[in-house]
């Protein structure tokens, strides 16, 4: 990538993961047999104003904030997306109880007792049923 003397990068640590600006300070272009290669000097935000070749510093450069972040944003989802897939294998150690619940008490789908049309089962629950005369609620009714 070229870089314009005076500019103002922002380098990503890859130790310490933390982001610091860096202006260009020079520019060398050296042309030999074998192309012609570029490095930048760079200088750091310290008292000394200590000035380094970029290429001696284990950094990502960047231009702007914006890009800088949408890269650790970037690496901090694939992070946790391969934590969250390896915890998905190491459960696959547990025997899974999910499959193997099942229904234990059996749900009574006939409401209706053949015995009589006015006669109905009507189940109130804890086990217990009750039979209603339903010609008996008619005269509740009226």
């Amino acid at each position: 990538m070229n870089y314009n003397v005076g500019q103002v990068l922002y380098l990503l640590s890859a130790k310490t993961m933390k982001v610091f600006p860096v202006q260009v300070v020079e520019e060398i272009t050296k042309k030999t047999l074998g192309g012609e290669e570029i490095n930048y000097t760079v200088m750091l935000p310290d008292k000394e104003k200590t000035q380094i070749n970029l290429k001696e510093l284990d950094v990502v450069t960047f231009t702007d904030l914006s890009s800088c972040k949408s890269f650790m944003l970037e690496n901090a989802e694939s992070s946790i997306n391969q934590v969250l897939d390896s915890a998905k294998k190491i459960k696959k150690v547990f025997k899974s109880i999910d499959n193997e619940i099942s229904i234990k008490e059996q749900i009574d789908e006939s409401v209706q007792n053949n015995e009589s049309d006015s006669i109905i089962s009507v189940d109130i629950g804890g086990g217990l049923k009750a039979r209603v005369n339903v010609s008996e609620l008619e005269k509740l009714k009226q």
